[in-house]
């Protein structure tokens, strides 16, 4: 639960700081309620949004958007040989860390057990955040 109170400066003249809202969520008791679908797609139309860390059943997953009925995927245990900054930046260097073909899984296939990310950037992003929120049922 995320209290306005708890984000907001005390202070009203203060600036708001940019905060990062992490959101541990289970939707579901063994598997991803499909009454949560629609309004977990939702969630990914926020700009506030920055993903979500989950998985399927035995494996960890970063989802970043979703189509239809899949949602697409980034997976952190893919390992690259680190490069430093005297290495010759070259077009293969930066083709290997990103995805040739967007991975994506069926909505379904998800584990009920997520993490969903909010970075709000100032009070503004934090109303547009909170006016969101309550259109949708499940945050």
């Amino acid at each position: 639960m995320v209290y306005k109170n708890s984000i907001l400066p005390k202070d009203p003249n203060e600036k708001m700081k940019p905060t990062l809202i992490l959101l541990p969520i289970r939707l579901g008791v063994d598997v991803l309620n499909p009454v949560y679908y629609l309004a977990l797609k939702s969630i990914f139309g926020f700009p506030q949004t920055v993903g979500i860390a989950g998985g399927k059943p035995s494996s960890s997953l970063y989802f970043v958007g979703f189509e239809d009925d899949n949602i697409f995927y980034l997976d952190p245990h893919q390992a690259h040989p680190s490069i430093t900054r005297a290495d010759p930046f070259t077009p293969e260097s930066f083709s290997s860390y990103h995805c040739q073909i967007p991975k994506k899984a069926p909505i379904s296939s998800l584990d009920p057990c997520m993490l969903i990310g909010f970075y709000i950037k100032d009070k503004a992003d934090f109303d547009d955040f909170c006016k969101r929120s309550e259109e949708v049922t499940i945050i």
